[in-house]
């Protein structure tokens, strides 16, 4: 796995540092790892372990730094990259438009509690978003509606081999002891608190000498002077001691006794905690943010109130006065270390994240649109489930069809839309929470192309047409003037995700009742298993007049099928109830129309011989359950709609305006591409297919 680590800057902090550490790691669990941030003192140590770092400016907080987004992206691509893994905001934009554009695997890490601004919304729109303890995991999800599915628990490392453990350290008595606090010297950190408490402690225990490790924030000087002046006014010049910031802290914790962390604000982890751990220093911290998922109280430290310097005061004196609490206390933290918060462990974890981002193919198949078009769609999820047999694939179509759909085998989730009840902000909040990684876009509209690319899917395939096709990032062009038959135009796109074995079958499943249901329903109308029968679909759908035949002309054919013995079924939706008044009243003659749901009529379909119909649903489902078809087209082309039917006869009037696909015909001779189709056409054409006399 090649892998793209971001940072913003690699001078110093836990980030900064967290981000070498882990490069480091992960290449010595044999990956292949790039590292881009805008320089800093740490890019030596890159080097010397033979890791590349490419300089980018991603650090800036500002509209320029959008201009590295190209360049990022030809990262990408020139180096193969898998993963992407943003550490801070900032790279985390940048990363995020670059993989949308190249679809690669976006990953973030959250090191903090971001406040709830749209600059900080990104770190919750990775494939995976690792956080650094439970606590940032609950408030990711809690205010930044990041789902669970997608939050992965990785707890900082320590690189264990960095720190000389002493296990037996406080077995020998000491004239001095030393205490430490290290945190960068801001009001946050409570240092004011802490040099209070050690006003305390010297009453009681004045054998001590106290370090303030860390460098004053840009803009807090005047707290830095503050806190100099404290120690002055509280006499205790000889016994703190400020070190500003330092590299060398390893040796620091080494010849130091206890830590205190003094911070006035929740710590999203404490990694200051388990380095003094890895040294066996022991540690008292406040019970707040990360810290309680490091120490237990009064087995791996001692907690205090937050903010209470009598409170801290009252625990620094406990350690001092117990040696052998403090023996205790620090193996036992060091063991957990070892366990729990080890570099290789969070590299392994980390690596683990990376391979769930990566195969995690939850999949998404977008076919708003017709009936018919969601029945040839069945091949192309049969497909996807052979290649991806442990995906998850959901299939987002119009509710009104869900009943003809539920029973396929080939998809784990329907996730059903109405124009009219949701708009595409609700249902984009819908697919988001889902986390897709793949989106094959079978309607190919600009509103599914903008749904899938506002749903963050960050692997986006389907036709470019229109001026929104530039949102997928896995495109394939529709040719002017190509006609394609319907299901193989689909296998072009499957073709981009790997996919080389594919049928082009149509399949439906009408549960058993339904076709009980049927059965009593011909038996009661006077159909036997014994008599053939003829299925009319006297209309397509009400927003497509033009593909309609003339009803006269369906009269007129159930006439004479009638009269050659055969028996007719007249099929339609509730609209055409009106029109099957003109129809012969004729015993052989039986409507269904307005009379069956979805899956009764295919269960129907299926009992025909023959059914006759216009470009609509029955044709495709006839297809589906393997009943011939006499189909007869109008303003659209039978060669770029003909279902995969091995009986299938077409009668198309190919005039100068055919096709034109309206749904309002302009010919001077209105419908002539239809009117011109003859019933003795049509009882040729049945005849040829059933082999049967039907007295021409």
């Amino acid at each position: 796995m090649k892998i793209l680590l971001l940072s913003a800057a690699l001078n110093s902090g836990g980030v900064e540092t967290g981000t070498i550490d882990l490069s480091k790691s992960l290449k010595g669990l044999g990956q292949e790892v790039i590292v881009v941030s805008s320089g800093g003192r740490l890019v030596e140590e890159l080097k010397q372990c033979g890791i590349r770092h490419i300089k980018l400016a991603v650090h800036k907080k500002s509209l320029i730094t959008f201009l590295e987004i190209y360049k990022l992206v030809k990262i990408i691509r020139e180096e193969n990259i898998d993963i992407v893994h943003a550490q801070s905001r900032m790279p985390a934009w940048v990363s995020y438009f670059a993989c949308r554009i190249t679809g690669v695997t976006f990953v973030t890490s959250c090191h903090g509690y971001y406040s709830r601004h749209l600059f900080s919304r990104v770190m919750g729109w990775g494939r995976k978003v690792i956080v650094i303890s439970q606590i940032i995991g609950r408030h990711m999800a809690e205010k930044f509606g990041v789902p669970q599915a997608k939050i992965r628990l990785v707890y900082r490392g320590v690189d264990l081999s960095r720190y000389n453990y002493q296990p037996d350290k406080y077995q020998k008595a000491k004239d001095v002891y030393r205490i430490v606090n290290i945190a960068r010297i801001t009001p946050i950190k409570g240092q004011e608190d802490f040099i209070r408490a050690i006003g305390v402690v010297v009453k009681h225990k004045p054998n001590i000498e106290v370090l303030l490790v860390g460098g004053v924030d840009k803009g807090k000087e005047r707290y830095g002077k503050k806190l100099r002046g404290l120690v002055n006014r509280l006499g205790l010049q000889d016994k703190i001691k400020f070190l500003g910031a330092r590299k060398d802290i390893e040796d620091i914790l080494k010849e130091s006794d206890v830590l205190v962390l003094s911070t006035r604000v929740p710590e999203a982890f404490g990694r200051v905690i388990i380095e003094a751990a890895a040294a066996g220093v022991a540690v008292c911290a406040p019970d707040i943010g990360g810290v309680g998922e490091i120490i237990e109280n009064k087995r791996d430290g001692i907690l205090f109130f937050c903010g209470d310097e009598n409170s801290m005061a009252r625990a620094i004196t406990d350690l001092l006065n117990s040696p052998h609490l403090m023996q205790e206390y620090s193996v036992n933290l060091r063991k957990k270390v070892e366990n729990k918060f080890s570099l290789e462990r969070m590299a392994k974890e980390t690596l683990e994240v990376y391979r769930q981002a990566y195969q995690d193919k939850n999949i998404l198949v977008i076919k708003l649109g017709g009936l018919g078009d969601l029945i040839l769609a069945v091949p192309s999820l049969k497909a996807l489930r052979n290649k991806f047999p442990n995906a998850k694939i959901s299939l987002l179509m119009d509710e009104r069809f869900k009943a003809i759909i539920e029973n396929c085998p080939y998809i784990d989730e329907l996730i059903l839309f109405d124009r009219k009840k949701k708009n595409i902000r609700a249902l984009v909040s819908e697919l988001k929470q889902r986390n897709f990684g793949i989106s094959v876009d079978l309607k190919n509209s600009g509103f599914t192309h903008l749904a899938a690319y506002l749903s963050a899917i960050p692997c986006r395939y389907g036709f470019s047409r229109g001026i929104t096709g530039f949102l997928l990032n896995h495109s394939e062009g529709l040719s002017k003037g190509l006609s394609e038959e319907p299901v193989k135009q689909q296998y072009r796109i499957l073709r981009q995700l790997g996919i080389s074995d594919f049928e082009d079958t149509l399949q439906l499943w009408p549960l058993s009742q339904d076709d009980n249901i049927i059965e009593l329903a011909l038996n009661k109308k006077g159909i036997s298993k014994q008599d053939r029968v003829i299925g009319l679909a006297i209309g397509a759908s009400p927003e497509w007049p033009t593909k309609n035949w003339p009803i006269e002309n369906f009269s007129e054919l159930s006439r004479r099928l009638s009269q050659t013995g055969l028996k007719v079924v007249l099929l339609g939706g509730d609209y055409l109830k009106e029109k099957i008044n003109i129809f012969p009243k004729d015993k052989n003659i039986i409507s269904f129309v307005g009379d069956t749901d979805l899956n009764q009529l295919v269960s129907l379909i299926k009992k025909l011989d023959v059914l006759v119909t216009p470009d609509s649903a029955p044709m495709h489902i006839a297809s589906a359950v393997k009943t011939k078809i006499i189909a007869l087209f109008g303003p659209t082309d039978p060669e770029r709609h003909i279902p995969p039917a091995k009986e299938i006869e077409v009668l198309v009037k190919r005039i100068g305006c055919q096709p034109c696909y309206k749904r309002k015909c302009a010919n001077k001779e209105r419908m002539a591409c239809l009117n011109k189709i003859s019933v003795e056409e049509v009882l040729d054409k049945i005849g040829k297919i059933m082999n049967y006399d039907v007295g021409l």
